[in-house]
């Protein structure tokens, strides 16, 4: 955790998350309808249940759930869930959707995790589409190791930290190799260092969002620190997509890198053996 002058920036950037997420929540609701976006339906869905597995019978915890399009999917399938998000005014949204009577909300910041969950309560924990939203990621991954039994299994997705980084821009390029052959390709100029930044998330929304990059081996040190270990990993395309993107929801990758060039990252993570 932050320690000596590192505390006001992260109480600043803590307070700066909170307030974006119940100044734009009703903008995403509006985009994500009851199902989801064409984004969630083609690539983050499917590559959260292949990570997860099988899941009916069993109780899960979502994290950071939003309006809870995930949460309820979950339960169509099965599983007994709980939604949970620090934003009242996104789970006031969930709640209006017919699917969200069988789903229990909490309203709590990760940090206060403890304060509202038992210890090793859930088989599953889901968290999509947030941990580049989070300004202090070791609260995710503590979350989630209080919440999970021994043998439980916590799903996370995210916007790639390589090649979906708001601050790399996902410039166009051509190049000529030294055989002559031209290739197009994308400009990496920021990956390492941390870093804070406002970006606009969904087009159209009222304001810009604060938005955290951090490298994949920060973030998974950090889960190892908090007792996690890592047993499944995927990389997703935009080719994934079955569907004719949306203007709310399209992005400029080169169409020859469209197969190679992967925008989500999915990590499987369950508690340490040792």
């Amino acid at each position: 955790m932050p320690t000596g002058n590192d505390q006001p920036q992260a109480a600043a950037h803590d307070q700066r998350a909170k307030d974006d997420w119940d100044a734009l929540a009703h903008h995403y609701d509006s985009r994500h309808g009851d199902a989801g976006n064409d984004w969630h339906r083609n690539l983050v869905l499917p590559t959260t249940l292949n990570l997860l597995g099988e899941i009916q019978g069993k109780r899960g915890i979502d994290l950071c759930c939003g309006s809870g399009v995930l949460t309820r999917q979950l339960v169509e399938l099965g599983a007994q869930v709980t939604g949970a998000d620090r934003s009242k005014t996104f789970l006031s949204l969930a709640d209006k959707y017919d699917g969200s009577a069988d789903v229990e909300w909490l309203c709590f910041p990760l940090a206060d995790i403890a304060e509202h969950v038992e210890p090793d309560s859930f088989d599953f924990v889901t968290c999509t589409m947030a941990l580049m939203d989070i300004p202090a990621s070791e609260d995710l991954f503590s979350a989630i190791a209080h919440c999970l039994k021994p043998h439980g299994v916590a799903v996370v997705i995210t916007m790639h930290p390589v090649f979906k980084n708001p601050s790399n821009l996902q410039f166009r390029v051509e190049g000529e190799l030294a055989s002559g052959e031209q290739r197009e390709g994308i400009i990496i100029s920021h990956y390492l260092t941390p870093l804070a930044q406002e970006v606009e998330g969904m087009p159209g929304q009222p304001q810009k969002q604060l938005n955290f990059h951090r490298s994949i081996s920060h973030e998974l040190n950090l889960a190892f620190d908090a007792g996690l270990v890592v047993d499944g990993f995927t990389e997703v395309t935009k080719s994934a997509l079955e569907e004719t993107p949306t203007r709310h929801t399209d992005f400029f990758i080169p169409p020859t890198l469209q197969d190679e060039i992967p925008v989500l990252l999915g990590l499987r993570f369950r508690p340490s053996p040792w």
